[in-house]
């Protein structure tokens, strides 16, 4: 879960590279959050809610 995060942040998990770092972690993070935040609005839009 934490590669795939990381991966949103830029991280592109080759054979050879290390663990993912806390830059790459904190970006997936912000558009994990911001993928949820226009899902949400979405989801809102369609069922009548905003």
């Amino acid at each position: 879960m934490v590669r795939l995060i990381a991966g949103f942040g830029g991280f592109l998990g080759r054979k050879h590279d290390s663990h993912p770092g806390p830059k790459a972690i904190w970006e997936g993070l912000q558009k994990v959050r911001a993928f949820t935040i226009a899902f949400e609005a979405t989801r809102a839009v369609y069922a009548g809610d905003g």
